[in-house]
C-alpha cells in the first residue's frame, strides 16, 4: 500500500506545502517516503518530515511506501528513476513478472540499485520509449 501525490499548477508552490499534503496520506505507508519536482529528488526512511527548500515549483510527485517487495532501504523509496534519467515514477501495485523483467533489462545493460518491483516499472517505460512516443506508451 501506499499514498501518492501528483501536482502539476500553474502556481508556484513549496516544498513544505508539498509535504504536508503528503503527510495527511501517512497512514497509507510509513516505511518510506520520497519527493521529486523535475531537479531535486528526496527519498528519505520512516515518517514524512517536512522538507523545505528556498526555491518554489509547479510540479511535484510525492509518494509514501509501506514496503511489500524489497526492504525498507532508502533505495527502494520512491521515486525511482530509469536508466537514463528520464524516466521518473512512483508506483502502487504489484508487477508480478518484475524479476523476469528485472533479468531482461540487466542483460541490456540497466543497472538497478533498490530490490523492489515499482523500479522495474521506470526501466519498462525506458525501453518502450525507444519504440514508441510517450503518448503511445
Amino acid at each position: 500500500m501506499c499514498g501518492i501525490i501528483g501536482i502539476n499548477s500553474k502556481e508556484l508552490f513549496t516544498t513544505k506545502w508539498a509535504f504536508e499534503r503528503l503527510k495527511r496520506l501517512e497512514y497509507r505507508g510509513y516505511d518510506s517516503y520520497g519527493y521529486f519536482d523535475g531537479q531535486d529528488l528526496i527519498k528519505e526512511i520512516g515518517h514524512i518530515k517536512i522538507h523545505e527548500k528556498k526555491d518554489k515549483v509547479k510540479s511535484a510527485i510525492l509518494h509514501t511506501r509501506w514496503a511489500t517487495h524489497g526492504g525498507v532501504t532508502r533505495q527502494n523509496a520512491h521515486p525511482h528513476k530509469s536508466n537514463n534519467k528520464k524516466v521518473t515514477i512512483i508506483h502502487n501495485g504489484i508487477i508480478n513478472n518484475y524479476q523476469e523483467l528485472k533479468d531482461e533489462f540487466i542483460k541490456k545493460g540497466h543497472k538497478f540499485f533498490g530490490q523492489t518491483d515499482s523500479e522495474v516499472a521506470a526501466h519498462y517505460i525506458e525501453e518502450k520509449l525507444k519504440e514508441k512516443s510517450m503518448k503511445e506508451v
